[in-house]
């Protein structure tokens, strides 16, 4: 039986979570909101994404609840130059090719992934 959280996390809009508010006076060229990532596969949930304990790096953390391994993208604004793969204590794992601003990921089934993106 599925529980009311694990149903809103599903429905969650990850692409909308950051923004900047931007000054009406400035003259800056960056946009007033910006997505920092997307996910093109709505089966992954996102679980978390918070500043490292350590504060060098963002922490994204998915969950592939389904019982088969998801193939997804990441879509990834310019600001992500690296990615991470790491373990729940943050440490630090294999870097994660990203082309043309996108990583193409594989989720195992019933596994929770992080990343760390500097």
């Amino acid at each position: 039986q599925r529980c009311e959280a694990h149903e809103l996390a599903r429905n969650f809009a990850f692409c909308d979570v950051i923004a900047a508010d931007v000054d009406e006076n400035e003259n800056g060229t960056n946009p007033a909101n910006k997505t920092l990532v997307c996910i093109d596969n709505s089966a992954i949930v996102t679980s978390a994404l918070k500043r490292s304990e350590d504060g060098k790096f963002n922490v994204l953390r998915l969950y592939n609840p389904t019982e088969e391994a998801v193939n997804f993208t990441l879509k990834l604004c310019g600001c992500v130059k690296k990615l991470f793969s790491c373990n729940l204590a943050e440490e630090k794992g294999e870097e994660i090719k990203i082309e043309n601003g996108e990583a193409k990921i594989t989720a195992p089934p019933k596994k929770i992934l992080t990343f760390l993106m500097k």
